[in-house]
C-alpha cells in the first residue's frame, strides 16, 4: 500500500502537470486568435517565412497531441493511486532533445 505521505506528492505534481496542460492549451488558444503569421505568409508568397514558421506550428501541433495523451490517461485512471504512480514513471522516463535552443 503507498504511502499517504507519497500519494500526497504524487497528487501534488500531478496538478502541476494538469496546470501545465492547461496552461500550454490556453496559450495556443490565445495564440490562434492572434498567431495568423503563417496565413499572412502564404498570402504574401513570402515561402522563406512560411517554411519557418512552420517549425513552430508543428511543434504546437505535437505538444498538444502530447498534452491531450496525458489528459485522457487521467482521466481514464481516475483517483487510482497505482494507475497514476504508473502514469508518473512513464512521464518521467521521458527524454528530452534540444532543437532550435528550444526544449522538446
Amino acid at each position: 500500500m503507498i504511502k499517504d505521505v507519497i500519494l500526497e506528492a504524487l497528487n501534488k505534481q500531478i496538478n502541476a502537470e494538469l496546470y501545465s496542460a492547461y496552461l500550454y492549451i490556453s496559450m495556443a488558444a490565445y495564440f490562434e486568435s492572434k498567431n495568423e503569421l503563417v496565413d499572412l505568409a502564404l498570402k504574401e508568397k513570402d515561402h522563406a517565412t512560411y517554411n519557418m514558421l512552420q517549425w513552430f506550428v508543428n511543434e504546437q501541433v505535437e505538444e498538444e497531441a502530447s498534452t491531450d495523451e496525458i489528459v485522457q490517461k487521467l482521466k481514464l485512471v481516475g483517483d487510482e493511486g497505482r494507475a497514476l504512480f504508473m502514469i508518473d514513471r512513464e512521464l518521467a522516463q521521458r527524454t528530452f532533445t534540444l532543437e532550435r535552443k528550444e526544449a522538446k
